[in-house]
């Protein structure tokens, strides 16, 4: 077998991972994770089209399972792509991305007012909002996921 056939078995297999993770994902009540949820279908085309522009093509359209705006009053600032193979976090519009695989994920934390993802020695800190704790908006479902 060539390396191009390996290669081309290892997608396979990473693809047919993907189904799997959507419906757990899905069946979960993922709704109240934070203000605005959406399903990879509810996505309108010009979100769709900015936050792919975000992921520098690190994501595909195909892969996306929700996309999660943690930033009500600028939906676009800041949010979270759930994907077959793991986590993108984006902030501040794109100038900071994260692409986190499900597998790289050592444990995540919480404060009073953020999450806390540890991944291959990196640390990545997601501020909820002061009143994260009194709401348990979105803490404890994101603790789920």
């Amino acid at each position: 077998m060539s390396i191009s056939d390996s290669v081309k078995e290892a997608m396979k297999e990473v693809e047919a991972n993907v189904e799997p993770m959507s419906n757990l994902i899905l069946q979960m009540d993922y709704s109240r994770i934070a203000p605005e949820v959406e399903t990879a279908q509810e996505i309108d085309e010009e979100s769709l089209s900015d936050v792919l522009a975000f992921t520098r093509r690190e994501v595909k359209k195909e892969h996306i399972i929700l996309l999660v705006y943690l930033n009500p009053q600028c939906s676009l600032d800041e949010g979270l792509i759930f994907t077959g193979r793991g986590l993108f976090y984006w902030e501040d519009e794109g100038k900071r991305r994260e692409n986190i695989p499900y597998e790289q994920i050592e444990k995540v934390d919480f404060t009073d007012d953020s999450v806390v993802i540890s991944y291959q020695g990196v640390s990545l800190t997601i501020y909820l909002g002061e009143d994260a704790e009194s709401e348990k908006f979105p803490r404890i479902l994101l603790w789920n996921f």
